[in-house]
């Protein structure tokens, strides 16, 4: 995770192919995406604000079907 001055944070990484990562802050989403085909993904995201540290997760789900 990266953040600049203006709280505008980057995370990137690897999850299960094909599935949804969320980044949340303080229990707040603050940006989603789509891992590609390799599992890697980028969400970009805005911190809010406050005087102290904020605790960030990213959690994934998978979007995969079955149709029979």
């Amino acid at each position: 995770m990266r953040v600049d001055s203006q709280k505008e944070a980057l995370v990137a990484g690897l999850a299960q192919p094909n599935t949804t990562v969320e980044v949340l802050a303080d229990g707040q989403v603050i940006g989603s995406t789509e891992s590609d085909d390799q599992g890697e993904f980028v969400v970009l995201g805005t911190l809010g604000e406050t005087a102290e540290s904020q605790t960030s997760e990213d959690t994934a789900t998978s979007n995969e079907t079955t149709t029979t």
